[in-house]
Parts: C-alpha cells; structure tokens; sequence
C-alpha cells in the first residue's frame, strides 16, 4: 500500500509536466504558423503567376421562404459571385461560399479565413446541386434543389458592387414556394461544375 501512495504523486507530478510540455509546445508551434501561412500563400501566388488583391468582407445570411435553408432542401447551398468581366471558364464555378445549411450564414475567403472578395461588380447566384464522386456525372450536377430559379446570372435578381471595407451583413431572400422548375437553362446558368 505504501508504495502505490508513493508513486502516485510522482506520476501525478509527471502527468502534469508533460501537459505543461505539450502545451508549450502547442503554443510555439502556433506562434510559427502565421508567418509559415504567409509564406505558402506567396509561394502559391507566385506559382499561379498572379498577385494578391485587396479584399472586401463578404458575409451575411441566406433564407429560403423566410425559413433557415435546411427547413427547405436537403443538399448543400452554394452562394456564388458571378464576374460578368471575368466569367468562370466552362465546367467551373464562379467564386463561391458554402452557406450553412442550419442557420443560413455564409463568409467569403480569398486568402485567409473571412477575407472576403477582390473588390468588384457581382450579380449573386445561388445553387443546391447534386455532389458524386462517382458515376457518369461527377463533381456537382443537376437536379438544382433550388428550381434552376437563382444560377442564372442574365436572370439574377442580385446585384452587388463590393467594395472595402465590405459588408457582413448582407441577407437574400429566395422564394421556391409557388414556383415553377426552370427547366431550360441559360447558357451562363451554373448547372455543373467539378
């Protein structure tokens, strides 16, 4: 008995030093990673043979029918800002934000978490494709759980020119009650994209 009771404040005292050690290892580690992230961050600039452009916040909330999207559909939803200067190439997206299902938030990222966009002239479009890894149709496709109603930037009700230091609180507000599938799509329409 008495050898247990001596031992157990030994590993007590040991346990501890090694959280401690952890910990301050945890705490160098992240002191290093900023400077490291900056670093990846040029080094992939540099790579894609293009440079960093001031950003704005672009953030806010997305509603279907006045409701939290999950109340409405049941696959991921996509907000995308279409360039019409620049338009994506085929097969691709625009630049795009994943919103939260559950409360409808969304946050734009360009080169660090919650940067937002480069500064520009968007028309928003809005999608809730189908995502397969396998199959004949890959990547992102159709059916739009959304009507085809909000990917079509000739047809987009949402307009924004963004500019520093952005906003955080935009809100769009779709409407799928009543209304029809759009079942020929425009030929800038976001149907697919890998």
């Amino acid at each position: 008995m008495k050898a247990k009771s001596w031992q157990a404040p030994r590993r007590a005292a040991r346990s501890a030093r090694l959280r401690w050690m952890a910990l301050i290892g945890i705490s160098l580690l992240m002191a290093g990673c900023p400077k490291q992230a900056g670093q990846s961050l040029n080094q992939q600039l540099q790579e894609l043979k293009t440079e960093q452009h001031p950003t704005a916040k672009f953030a806010g909330t997305v509603t279907i029918d006045g409701l939290p999207p999950k109340q409405t559909i049941n696959q991921g939803l996509r907000i995308m800002l279409y360039d019409p200067k620049n338009p994506p190439a085929a097969g691709s997206a625009p630049v795009n934000a994943i919103v939260n299902l559950a409360d409808g938030t969304f946050e734009f990222s360009s080169y660090g978490q919650g940067d937002g966009v480069p500064e520009g002239s968007y028309i928003v479009l809005f999608v809730a494709l189908k995502h397969s890894l396998l199959g004949k149709q890959q990547g992102f496709h159709q059916p739009d759980a959304l009507k085809n109603l909000y990917n079509d930037p000739d047809k987009s009700e949402f307009k924004v020119d963004v500019k520093r230091p952005g906003k955080t609180d935009y809100i769009f507000e779709l409407v799928l009650q009543g209304k029809e599938t759009v079942n020929t799509s425009g030929p800038k329409a976001i149907t697919h994209f890998n």
